[in-house]
């Protein structure tokens, strides 16, 4: 026998229907005597441990892409666009045990299950009274999760879901139920203390408790509710329960009516769904149509974008969801329509306007080598344009050179005109009375000019 199992049974708060665990108690107080059979009976039947069981995902009967799987299941080897099918069965326990699954294994399936991207949708079909406190909540969060990624439903199908069951299948993208006479609910907490120290006083053994003085508060809840106090006790139960109505309250946003369904009550179907604690009643094969329905709108619904743009033109805050997908108002299908029409317009004047950008972008590409051909026979005559200006300053300084030169040369002739009309000397040259006249010419002569200013 599994301690865990054990402890869990005699230990701990309950998440569960009074009236499933009432009807058991004579197997659980044969279990607790040691009862071979009956601990068998509780614990599972161990007979076929030993042999090796297929870890493959098994298609499910009469469904072409729905698969059965548990938390040894090899999830990556599920199809690609599969449906994951989880079922959850009997009293649920925190751990499992040699034949059972706990509500931990299931919450590590569904992690692997949501982060499985050939998992497209899970569909958890349940049948449990409920169970222990601790590992609902772990479930629970991971079953709400994986519906941020992908549906997941839950399904009741010919039995009840109730308290723990309740909690953990509330969370899912959409509840539906097998049979009208399927019951939900139970949504409260309870526990079952036994004054055992009398039980053994009664079999001739006295118990003592014996506290430490700095230990005043030590079990003080307990021991006040076998004294006939039981606010205490209350109190902590309460805390659990406002947890649980949270949760419910979370996980059918927008589907839950009134506080009713809050007291613990059990519902058949159809109260049920007055009070939205489920979203219909379906066969299986309804149900795996609902399932694939749900996974189209999820792949749409992962364009947030173009979603919520929808809901602004309809100017709507949600649609109602259905088998074919979503439903509107006349109202919200007017604006959507009005709004694909301005659309169409737009887009209209948009590809025009398109074509002309195109057509102007040419022009300038075509034009563009004008442009640089122009700029360069520009750029080439204004270095033509400076390097006359430099010649003209050149020939202007020439110019100037000469006018001087000539006009000097002109005054040297002027005064030789006025002369004589022959090279003269001065000073010791005069003394020189061996020079020939002969050779100096005459300045006033145009032969001597014309050589002059052929020189110049």
């Amino acid at each position: 026998m599994s301690f865990k199992k054990v402890s869990a049974i005699l230990r701990g708060n309950w998440l569960i229907d009074k009236g499933w665990a009432q009807s058991h108690m004579p197997l659980v107080h044969s279990f607790l005597q040691g009862n071979a059979q009956a601990g068998a009976l509780i614990m599972g039947s161990s007979e076929n441990d030993d042999e090796e069981e297929d870890d493959s995902p098994e298609l499910v009967p009469s469904t072409v892409n729905v698969y059965e799987v548990c938390p040894r299941t090899k999830v990556a080897e599920i199809p690609f666009g599969a449906i994951a099918n989880v079922d959850i069965v009997g009293p649920m326990m925190k751990d499992g045990d040699w034949c059972s699954w706990g509500m931990c294994d299931y919450a590590i399936l569904m992690d692997a299950l949501r982060e499985a991207p050939n998992v497209a949708a899970v569909i958890i079909d349940i049948d449990s009274p409920g169970g222990q406190v601790d590992g609902t909540a772990t479930l629970g969060d991971a079953i709400r999760n994986c519906t941020t990624v992908k549906p997941v439903v839950g399904f009741i199908d010919d039995g009840m879901s109730a308290s723990a069951a309740y909690w953990c299948i509330s969370q899912c993208t959409e509840v539906y139920v097998g049979q009208p006479t399927d019951e939900v609910g139970s949504i409260g907490v309870y526990c079952t203390i036994a004054d055992w120290n009398a039980y053994y006083a009664s079999l001739g053994l006295p118990v003592t408790d014996v506290y430490s003085t700095l230990s005043e508060d030590k079990n003080a809840t307990y021991k006040e509710a076998i004294k006939g106090n039981e606010a205490p006790l209350q109190e902590k139960l309460d805390f659990i329960a406002n947890a649980f109505i949270d949760a419910v309250k979370q996980g059918r946003a927008g589907k839950i009516k009134g506080t009713d369904w809050a007291t613990g009550k059990m519902y058949y179907a159809q109260d049920a769904l007055a009070l939205g604690l489920i979203d219909g009643v379906k066969n299986y094969t309804q149900l795996v149509q609902r399932t694939n329905s749900l996974i189209k709108i999820y792949q749409f619904k992962s364009i947030p974008m173009a979603f919520n743009k929808m809901l602004e033109i309809a100017q709507a805050e949600s649609f109602a969801v259905t088998d074919e997908g979503f439903a509107m108002s006349e109202e919200n299908l007017n604006r959507i329509e009005a709004a694909l029409t301005t659309a169409e317009t737009n887009a209209a004047a948009v590809t025009a306007l398109t074509a002309a950008n195109q057509q102007l972008t040419a022009d300038v590409e075509a034009n563009g080598g004008q442009l640089i051909k122009a700029t360069e026979d520009l750029a080439a005559a204004n270095t033509l344009n400076v390097q006359l200006q430099e010649e003209i300053a050149t020939l202007k300084q020439a110019a100037i050179v000469s006018g001087t030169t000539i006009a000097t040369l002109t005054g040297k002739v002027e005064a030789l005109e006025k002369g004589d009309g022959k090279k003269g000397f001065t000073g010791a040259d005069s003394e020189k009375d061996d020079i020939d006249t002969e050779d100096v010419e005459d300045a006033s002569s145009m032969a001597f000019q014309r050589e002059l200013f052929s020189k110049v």
